[in-house]
């Protein structure tokens, strides 16, 4: 540990730090804000391998407690980040676990240009995965072509007039653009108007239940919560309130192909191999499935406490033995 860190200026000072026995193991960084609790649990399962070790950076430190120390010598650089947990060369780097929050200072961007100069570094989080996957339309395209039954998206050029003409036929609807969900269901009027010159409407379906499926490299884990209320419901009927979130272990054969070809197919722009994914389902009465949503990045920790399922092992696992696919 070195609580007294004053920030070295080159490689060979860095020496000075080092300790008299050397961890030559791979290294998993865990690049998140020191508030972020979420990670600890990913933590402490990597911890307690023997193969590799973690390293926990909080970018939001560089230039206190985290310093950067590199070399560029032609076409080849080296860099090192140091803070009170210890030093992590960049050769030594097998993944790196990338959580920024949503306001993030110079040293993210500064970290984050350093690690795209490190080809062989496995991500998860990493800008790309997160920018191929912000675009619902895109996503739904790439379910349908996966498997799953996606609801009807029509385009239109006057946000204000289709808002009243698709509701008319359809009931309920969400407004999408390109770029994300700027309005959430139904979206009010004065919202709308203030859309792009065009959205997308997306047709809203009765479902009663919401499944959420977490992908880990190949495996599966998966919680049902029943819906609040569904934007169909006629006010006459009473209003039903949801039971607990479960762990759910009957996800049908053909949904669970879908989500591991949507994995494996995976085209944002360039082809993309997700070896972990969030997914969003939906189920009606009559057990008809949808897709809804797919996170790059999606949070777990609050099914695993619920359900118990051992999802943050699979995912110290993925890190720690990540390995970088074709892009």
């Amino acid at each position: 540990m070195h609580e007294d860190i004053e920030g070295p200026q080159d490689i060979q000072e860095l020496e000075d730090f080092e300790d008299a026995e050397k961890d030559e193991r791979p290294v998993v960084l865990v690049v998140a804000d020191s508030a972020d609790t979420g990670v600890d649990a990913v933590i402490q399962a990597i911890a307690q391998r023997d193969d590799v070790c973690v390293h926990r950076v909080d970018p939001n430190d560089i230039g206190t407690t985290t310093f950067l120390v590199g070399q560029i010598v032609g076409n080849m650089m080296s860099f090192c980040v140091l803070n009170e947990q210890g030093r992590t060369y960049c050769d030594r780097i097998r993944s790196v676990w990338w959580r920024p929050p949503s306001d993030c200072s110079e040293g993210w961007g500064t970290l984050e240009a350093l690690l795209h100069a490190c080809p062989h570094v496995y991500w998860i989080g990493s800008p790309q995965r997160i920018n191929a996957l912000s675009s619902p339309p895109r996503n739904i395209l790439a379910a349908a072509r996966a498997g799953f039954e996606t609801p009807m998206i029509e385009l239109h050029p006057n946000p204000g007039a289709a808002l009243f003409e698709v509701t008319g036929r359809w009931g309920a609807v969400r407004t999408l653009s390109w770029g994300g969900y700027p309005f959430g269901t139904g979206g009010g009027l004065d919202d709308l108007m203030m859309a792009p010159a065009v959205v997308f409407q997306q047709r809203l379906k009765n479902a009663t239940h919401r499944v959420t499926v977490f992908y880990i490299d190949g495996q599966m884990f998966a919680a049902r919560a029943e819906l609040a209320d569904s934007p169909l419901r006629y006010e006459s009927e009473e209003l039903r309130m949801p039971d607990p979130l479960e762990a759910f272990f009957d996800i049908p054969e053909p949904i669970a192909a879908s989500v591991t070809r949507f994995c494996e197919t995976f085209g944002g722009g360039s082809f993309i191999c997700l070896r972990y994914a969030v997914f969003h389902l939906l189920v009606s009465t009559s057990d008809q499935w949808w897709f809804d949503t797919v996170e790059p990045l999606g949070d777990f920790w609050p099914v695993e406490e619920a359900t118990k399922q051992p999802i943050s092992r699979a995912f110290a696992n993925l890190l720690a033995t990540g390995e970088t696919e074709p892009t």
